[in-house]
């Protein structure tokens, strides 16, 4: 499968628990950033496997955000989302149930037998990387320069003096910064990932 590379894009990742406190991501959720803008987001929802519940990607994207989150998940591995209604349905749309089945066939993961939600066998697997893609690290990394570089653009000459003499891990400006930033992102991932939803209903 040809994954696409992710070093010169910024990677934010968000795990903790679904929140309603202003400010804070709502979700668990993954997104490459490119010049500003969320060209690619997957919202998590954390159990036995980490399972895609909603993906959308811009640019041919989509397998190597599959991929980051298969290699962030470690052995845990991702899976198809299942939501139970009256009748018995795959909400799987065929773009993402054709990266599921590449991802069957690839030599760089395994697939484990997680359960029997779907009528296509592929689909009851958790899917667990065995061979990582190359650059989340830089990815992640861009993303901390690119808060900065935004941090330092923002504030005056005085501040900029300031926060170049303290480290950033005292600058509670800087930290306050983050959040906002870090909040912003998930904001943009959601209204991305809310008109992939309206395009599929």
């Amino acid at each position: 499968m040809a994954l696409k590379n992710i070093e010169n894009i910024s990677l934010f990742t968000y795990f903790k628990p679904p929140s309603l406190d202003v400010g804070k991501p709502e979700f668990p959720v993954i997104a490459f950033i490119e010049s500003g803008e969320v060209i690619a987001a997957i919202k998590v929802s954390m159990g036995q496997a980490w399972h895609v519940e909603n993906v959308t990607a811009k640019n041919n994207y989509g397998p190597t955000i599959y991929k980051v989150l298969m290699d962030l998940s470690g052995q845990k591995g991702i899976a198809p989302s299942f939501k139970y209604t009256k009748e018995r349905k795959d909400f799987v749309v065929p773009k993402s149930r054709n990266i599921w089945a590449r991802f069957s066939q690839s030599k760089e993961v395994s697939t484990l037998f997680l359960a029997d939600k779907y009528e296509d066998n592929i689909l009851n697997n958790r899917f667990v990387s065995i061979i990582a893609i190359d650059g989340i690290n830089e990815a992640k990394r861009n993303l901390k320069n690119d808060i900065r570089s935004e941090y330092i653009r923002s504030i005056s000459f005085g501040r900029k003096l300031v926060s170049k003499i303290k480290p950033p891990k005292i600058d509670l400006d800087y930290r306050v910064f983050i959040c906002n930033y870090h909040f912003s992102i998930s904001r943009a991932a959601k209204e991305l990932l809310n008109a992939s939803v309206q395009a599929h209903q």
